[in-house]
């Protein structure tokens, strides 16, 4: 049966897309920076560390092995004079330009794209010239999304749309095995397009997960009887997007045997009605009883953020949840242990793990 979950939909990134008004892209939130784009393609690759001399002056020594391994690679070159500039918003055709090259790198085609008409765009003529090529591919292969008026070669990027990007680059393959339990005989095939095939032994189950397939973000199978039926079912962890400072998985469940679908409720939804507000203060009720806040930062509120992380031990699910005041400001996490029932989970009890 061919559908996307109804929780992916709830924890899918935003497309990256041409845009219909200049002032779209420019008021993005969290907008990612150039250092944190070049950390995300370093972890991508494993974190490498190379004997290359770094040419640049303004770098921190956090991320100097990141840009060290980028500019050796080619995928950076700077702004001359020895600056980097690592702590600037990047933008859109600086982020195609960085693509490019790192698509180049890993050996992708990137000729696609080479005919593509920009010009249609209003403000085609605001894209600097090196990064025409960029813009070009980005949108001749389906990086960039859409056929709005503006490119905005200027504007800012938010860190969830650099990770959906990203993974419009990595995709590896039709047909290619991103998990798999062999001795099982249980495996995870990537068919292209978000489809996905789940094969237990003669059984076979298609559906559609918007999420990242390469490298350490690749979907994983674990094995458990969490129903305590005697028989173990198949759990499938997913990297809906994930950068610096933020990580967002999602999660389904099926019948090893039949491979019917178990029912996990999306995490925030069982958790939201555990705040509540009075006069300004807010509570939060968990297991070890009633928490207030009254230091609510800049959101004036106690919300949580996207990240979402799964968890299977000790033959328990749990899922956890950031905690924010404040854009910059975590109080705490929110654990929530899942209790199995005919079908799927419920919640069964929330902790409450302030921020140290």
């Amino acid at each position: 049966m061919n559908r996307k979950h109804p929780l992916l939909l709830a924890l899918s990134a935003a497309m990256v897309m041409g845009t219909s008004a200049p002032a779209f892209a420019a008021e993005a939130t969290d907008a990612a920076t150039r250092e944190d784009v070049i950390s995300l393609l370093w972890q991508q690759e494993g974190a490498p560390v190379i004997n290359y001399a770094l040419p640049f002056t303004d770098v921190a020594d956090t991320a100097a092995d990141a840009v060290r391994w980028a500019a050796e690679a080619k995928i950076v070159s700077g702004y001359g004079n020895g600056k980097f500039e690592p702590n600037q918003k990047i933008t859109r055709e600086q982020l195609a330009a960085i693509f490019y090259r790192y698509a180049a790198y890993k050996g992708y085609d990137v000729s696609v794209g080479e005919n593509t008409n920009i010009l249609s765009f209003a403000d085609a003529s605001d894209i600097t010239p090196y990064a025409i090529p960029a813009i070009q591919w980005a949108y001749g292969s389906g990086v960039f999304l859409g056929t709005e008026e503006y490119v905005l070669p200027s504007a800012a990027v938010a860190e969830a749309e650099v990770t959906t990007m990203l993974k419009k680059v990595t995709v590896p393959p039709a047909a290619t095995v991103v998990a798999e339990i062999p001795e099982e005989s249980i495996s995870l095939v990537y068919k292209g397009n978000e489809n996905f095939v789940l094969t237990s032994k003669d059984v076979q189950e298609q559906f559609q997960l918007n999420c990242l397939v390469d490298g350490s973000y690749a979907p994983t199978l674990t094995l458990a009887d969490l129903n305590n039926d005697g028989k173990d079912e198949i759990y499938v962890i997913f990297t809906v997007g994930a950068g610096s400072g933020f990580h967002v998985e999602g999660i389904v469940a099926y019948d090893k045997e039949t491979l019917e679908e178990y029912f996990v409720p999306d995490p925030r939804e069982i958790a939201e009605p555990l705040i509540t507000e009075k006069d300004g203060t807010y509570q939060l009720s968990t297991k070890e009883g009633v928490h207030t806040f009254t230091d609510l930062g800049s959101y004036g509120k106690l919300v949580f953020s996207d990240m979402v992380t799964y968890r299977i031990v000790e033959n328990t699910l749990t899922a956890t949840l950031l905690l924010q005041t404040a854009p910059d400001t975590a109080c705490g996490e929110l654990q929530l242990t899942y209790q199995p029932v005919e079908g799927g989970f419920i919640l069964k009890e929330a902790s409450y793990l302030p921020s140290k």
